[in-house]
């Protein structure tokens, strides 16, 4: 049970993806919904049951941490991500990030293609909405964003496989797949984060010529891993003095007034507590969504892992494993979808955590010469 290419594996993997995919697919999902579930359970035990846990104690307490992660926001939120919980098993196996994201790559892709093929057949509809006098499609998914958001879990993926090998035509093909799917679909989650992606992408392919990578400066190394903190931490100083400085009205209007929403609709109702509660989307902001929504312990609780991860990341000394982290923290700030797409893609590194050496793959290190 080493290699993640294993059949228990793989077909885990599978059903993860699929529990993600399901409504989309079937229009009565209760009894699947059931069946799938129960299935993913049974694999659970079976996983832990003939899984190695010689783990340092430190190791222990990481995956519980995002094990009480998952189940304290099923249970503030009513919702739950069965995958977020799922995915932290597979990391006992100490595998490979890079096999481990090519399954998941290979699945999502799967029933992406499959969502197209039934709406092109006919057996799904492709709902049309108004945004500002234009028609934007659903592509068979619940909404546009729905739609752009497991675009771009595709994409996270891709880039990461294809990191060291990425060249024009790698980068055209990015940029025009995401072109098609912000024209199709009005999103901006598409569009806006692959901008994001290019510009970390380009920084780290083009110092590397100069056999230096501004990535890895020491500064930069030691102010990463706080990103999520830092990121939250600006997010709400914002939101709580909307109003009160001219500088801040200006900062909202580059966000295209998502602070001045978030203050009226979330913290004049809501205000910032604890245990959060908030119950709908009131943020387009990923910070601001979790601080109303699973309050400033869940938060707090993301801001862990993120510290944990990240500063695992540099020590593995992975670019494309940082270049995706960033990306989705960037993201963030204009787009509450993140944290989904977060759930589903930065927990797939999180073997990073629990394993003690660098695990040998495609993918480039950084490099030695920090500076």
């Amino acid at each position: 049970m080493k290699d993640l290419k294993t059949p228990l594996i793989s077909f885990y993997i599978f059903l993860i993806v699929f529990l993600e995919y399901e409504r989309f697919l079937f229009t009565n999902v209760s009894y699947i919904d059931l069946a799938i579930k129960f299935i993913i359970f049974f694999v659970s035990i079976i996983i832990i049951l003939i899984s190695n846990f010689k783990m340092k104690i430190t190791h222990r307490i990481a995956l519980l941490l995002l094990i009480f992660l998952s189940a304290y926001i099923s249970m503030i939120t009513k919702r739950t991500n069965y995958a977020i919980i799922i995915l932290t098993f597979i990391t006992v196996f100490n595998g490979s990030t890079y096999k481990l994201i090519k399954a998941f790559y290979k699945s999502n892709l799967f029933f992406f293609i499959l969502c197209i093929l039934l709406l092109a057949l006919g057996f799904k509809e492709n709902t049309i909405f108004l945004e500002n006098n234009r028609t934007v499609y659903t592509l068979g998914f619940v909404n546009p964003n729905t739609a752009a958001s497991k675009y771009l879990i595709i994409l996270l993926s891709y880039i990461y496989l294809k990191y060291k090998k990425l060249n024009v035509l790698n980068y055209t093909f990015i940029s025009l797949s995401s072109i098609v799917i912000y024209i199709l679909t009005g999103s901006r989650t598409g569009a806006t984060s692959t901008l994001i992606l290019i510009f970390f992408l380009l920084i780290s392919k083009a110092v590397k010529k100069k056999n230096t990578l501004i990535l890895t400066k020491k500064l930069l190394n030691k102010l990463y891993p706080y990103t999520f903190i830092i990121f939250s931490i600006l997010s709400i100083l914002l939101v709580v003095n909307y109003g009160k400085y001219p500088f801040i009205n200006t900062i909202d209007k580059l966000f295209t007034n998502r602070i001045m929403l978030a203050s009226k609709y979330c913290y004049d109702i809501y205000s910032i507590t604890f245990l959060g509660g908030a119950e709908r989307y009131l943020s387009d902001n990923m910070y601001l969504y979790l601080t109303f929504d699973t309050g400033l312990i869940g938060l707090a609780l993301y801001a862990i892992y993120y510290l944990i991860l990240v500063k695992k990341i540099l020590k593995k000394k992975d670019v494309a494993a940082l270049i995706i982290v960033l990306s989705i923290l960037f993201f963030g700030l204009t787009e509450c979808s993140t944290v989904f797409i977060a759930n589903n893609c930065t927990l797939l590194m999180s073997n990073f955590i629990f394993t003690s050496k660098a695990k040998k793959t495609s993918q480039p290190s950084l490099s030695n010469k920090t500076s």
